[in-house]
């Protein structure tokens, strides 16, 4: 996994439509349906150009491959002494530290320590206390298909 340099990443969705693309053997008759085939979400208050692209450079988004449904509805976070933090957000571990995924729908949802799997659990929601320091991200999967992916929280 990338992310086990060390380094603060992000990751970005998007579609490459020069090709003929195959989507579960099924071949789109346009490109309307490729285009919808991943959604990028960015978590930011304000709607313009500079907020949208400073919330990207911070990781502040997730991921959809939206054919599986929905995913406005997601959110993963992490609260410590009432503060709490989205994707992108750091926080200290000098307290306790609860990570919680939201499934916009029952999934299985599995919460990943730099790059390993810690817990995963069916349902609409995984809460978590955290044991160590390092990165967390999610992954949500529908029919053990890849539905959502968040980018990290670190816990330092």
């Amino acid at each position: 996994e990338i992310l086990s340099t060390g380094k603060k990443m992000s990751g970005f969705a998007s579609v490459d439509a020069h090709v003929k693309l195959r989507l579960f053997n099924f071949i789109p008759e346009n490109y309307l349906m490729s285009f919808q085939a991943v959604t990028m979400y960015v978590l930011t208050k304000e709607k313009t150009e500079e907020k949208i692209v400073e919330a990207l450079g911070k990781g502040r988004s997730f991921i959809a491959f939206e054919v599986f449904g929905l995913a406005d509805e997601f959110s993963f976070s992490a609260s410590k002494g009432g503060e709490v933090y989205g994707p992108g957000g750091i926080s200290t571990s000098e307290s306790p530290v609860q990570i919680t995924v939201k499934s916009p729908q029952p999934a299985q949802i599995k919460l990943i320590h730099d790059g390993q799997v810690v817990t995963e659990q069916a349902g609409t929601t995984l809460t978590y206390n955290v044991r160590e320091t390092g990165y967390y991200r999610a992954e949500v999967y529908l029919e053990d298909k890849l539905w959502i992916i968040s980018n990290p929280i670190y816990v330092e």
